[in-house]
């Protein structure tokens, strides 16, 4: 029970590592509380138009930020996955 909860998270965090960080705030549990982004895809305004406060777009860049980290880690497993599978 335990293992199939791990796995569970484990493809969670995958499938997120997958989403490259300019299309975060666009799908999933951000799809629909953004309306304008930045040219990086970081939100400028909400739902309603209303600009964000200079805080929350910090905290935004920050979230931003650990997806960067995360999806990078992922290209860069990927890309290895890919080279050990050419040598063989």
């Amino acid at each position: 029970r335990e293992k199939e909860e791990a796995a569970r998270k484990a493809a969670e965090k995958e499938a997120l590592a997958r989403v490259p960080p300019g299309e975060l705030f666009k799908q999933g549990e951000y799809a629909d509380l953004y309306s304008k982004y930045d040219d990086d895809g970081l939100p400028t305004h909400d739902k309603a138009g209303e600009e964000l406060a200079k805080a929350q777009r910090k905290k935004l860049a920050k979230t931003q930020a650990a997806q960067k980290k995360e999806h990078d880690k992922f290209l860069a497993k990927a890309a290895a996955d890919q080279l050990g599978k050419t040598t063989i």
